[in-house]
């Protein structure tokens, strides 16, 4: 079973970690914020480093940066849970969860399902 704060994985030019941030009612699909190794974007961001203590329970490669406009919606077909199931730590799961909130709130009518999420994320 999925749980929110847990590290996925989604294809797309390759696998990608992502923070599932929450599921739809239905359980459906999953608001999903992505991480790439790519850095220096104009973007707000959260970086985690696996050698870290708080990035360590991730089990990531390597520093991933989650940009907020990196937010997606995605089926629960198209993304898995690690082989290890990997719970995102609470400080960094606030930082992520911000993120999503201020994305839905930045521009909210790029997102599927919009009434879905904005309820689920209180904006």
């Amino acid at each position: 079973m999925l749980r929110e704060g847990e590290k996925v994985w989604i294809n797309g030019g390759g696998p990608h970690p992502g923070i599932l941030i929450r599921l739809s009612r239905d359980s459906k699909f999953g608001l999903i914020l992505t991480g790439t190794g790519t850095q220096g974007r104009e973007v707000p961001f959260v970086r985690v480093d696996p050698k870290k203590r708080l990035g360590a329970p991730l089990r990531l490669t390597k520093v991933t940066y989650f940009y907020q406009d990196a937010l997606v919606v995605r089926h629960v077909d198209d993304f898995k849970p690690d082989d290890l199931p990997a719970l995102c730590p609470i400080v960094i799961w606030f930082q992520l969860y911000a993120l999503a909130i201020a994305r839905v709130r930045e521009n909210p009518r790029s997102l599927p399902m919009l009434d879905e999420w904005s309820s689920v994320l209180k904006t």
